[in-house]
């Protein structure tokens, strides 16, 4: 929130991408629908990216992305680099879970009520919406 992170700061860069979503060079995914539907998912990255998958990449593709592989595969979880650097914790994971409102579990309510309306703040007068309310399928 005070922008003190690598990739900050955070609104302006979603914002500007997002401004450009329309560009044919910019894809614009969201992890809600990549949960929902990873096939799916993959096969609009590839005809994005104008490359044709047999029925096999696409199988295998799914298996690897699926967030059990991902996140126990050391390339992707960023566990080795974290530990590396004494960030991480024996109960920290990436990705933690890949569960909606997952965040309840470690933010206290006014953490939440102080995110929600960073939130709510920086997307003021922007067409941009993150998903906010709980999607029964997760």
């Amino acid at each position: 929130m005070n922008d003190e992170v690598y990739y900050s700061p955070f609104f302006p860069h979603v914002l500007d991408a997002w401004s450009k979503r329309h560009h044919p060079n910019m894809l614009f995914l969201f992890y809600e629908d990549l949960r929902k539907n990873v096939r799916e998912g993959v096969i609009e990255i590839a005809r994005f990216l104008k490359k044709p998958l047999t029925e096999r990449q696409l199988t295998g593709l799914c298996q690897y992305l699926d967030l059990k592989s991902f996140a126990s595969n050391e390339l992707t979880n960023f566990e080795i680099v974290a530990k590396g650097i004494g960030l991480a914790k024996p109960e920290q994971h990436f990705p933690r879970n890949g569960e909606r409102e997952s965040h309840e579990k470690v933010f206290s309510p006014e953490m939440s009520r102080r995110i929600d309306e960073w939130i709510e703040a920086n997307l003021k007068g922007t067409d941009l919406r993150f998903a906010i309310e709980p999607d029964p399928q997760f």
